[in-house]
């Protein structure tokens, strides 16, 4: 009798702690907290930065040239006027990218001899044509500084009602305070724009050598005129 006694209180001691287990596992299960969402990762939209436009002061400005004259036997310096245009600096990748259109007063042109000066003026059609264009960009990003730089400017040339794809090699530069003092030389042929000079009076080749000062507290100059297509 004893050992039923026991084999039945041992039967009756499994049960509970069945019931008990069976407890506690379904209590843990159903009061579990649910896996934490994932935090977003926040993402940064970059603030656009304006660029910034220097107005050309055109007085403090200079086109000026060389160019072989009376069949090669001298040199002569001449110089056109400017009239106006603008500086773009553009901010890219912590650089920036310099565009420049300056717009040329080609009936201004003068190398200090009335005979040059009327075989130019002849040439280039500058009644027809008075405003050249140039509108050019830099090939490469230019650093944020104060010292001096170079870079090249590679765009247009409109001159004589015909535009021509140029490259100006820029050197120096300088950008301080929103104010930009550039020295610019390009070579050019002038027959490139149809223009037809007597050589034994003065060469369609001429190097030009540009200053440029640009500020952005300068007054802007009007827009030119558009100037008529060559035939």
């Amino acid at each position: 009798m004893s050992a039923a006694l026991s084999q039945a209180t041992a039967m009756r001691t499994l049960t509970a702690v069945l019931l008990i287990t069976g407890a506690l596992l379904s209590g843990c299960g159903g009061n579990a907290a649910p896996p934490a969402a994932a935090t977003p990762i926040p993402t940064v939209t970059p603030e656009h930065v304006p660029s910034t436009h220097l107005n050309v002061i055109p007085e403090e400005s200079a086109v000026r040239f060389t160019a072989a004259a009376l069949g090669g036997n001298i040199q002569v310096e001449g110089s056109y006027g400017v009239l106006g245009g603008e500086v773009v600096l553009r901010p890219e990748e912590g650089q920036l990218r310099i565009r420049a259109l300056v717009l040329i007063d080609t009936p201004s042109v003068t190398v200090g001899n009335a005979v040059i000066d009327e075989a130019l003026r002849l040439g280039m059609e500058t009644t027809a044509y008075p405003i050249a264009i140039f509108d050019a960009a830099s090939t490469t990003l230019v650093p944020v500084t104060e010292e001096p730089v170079a870079f090249t400017l590679a765009g247009t040339l409109t001159l004589h009602g015909q535009t021509q794809a140029v490259t100006m090699q820029v050197d120096p530069a300088t950008v301080i305070d929103n104010h930009l003092n550039a020295r610019a030389t390009m070579a050019i042929d002038l027959s490139d724009f149809g223009i037809v000079l007597p050589e034994a009076v003065v060469s369609s080749a001429i190097v030009l050598d540009v200053t440029l000062i640009a500020d952005e507290d300068a007054p802007a100059r009007p827009a030119p005129s558009p100037t008529p297509a060559a035939e």
